[in-house]
């Protein structure tokens, strides 16, 4: 095994984007989700810079983290 993301990392990227959605939308097609989703996660998520919060709905910032 070399590393990757294990099942329960998935879990909570899916629940985040969920939570992200909510506000922008909630008609998409079941295609139109995953595809927005890698999109999401591939393009405008920057996890240097950002961390996802599953309790707040929403992408916060890394600074002042330790």
């Amino acid at each position: 095994y070399k590393g990757g993301l294990n099942s329960y990392a998935v879990c909570l990227m899916i629940i985040s984007y969920f939570e992200y959605i909510k506000t922008i939308e909630n008609s998409f097609c079941t295609g139109t989700l995953l595809y927005k989703f890698l999109e999401f996660y591939g393009k405008e998520f920057d996890p240097k810079s950002k961390l996802a919060s599953n309790i707040i709905g929403k992408a916060l910032p890394r600074a002042g983290l330790a």
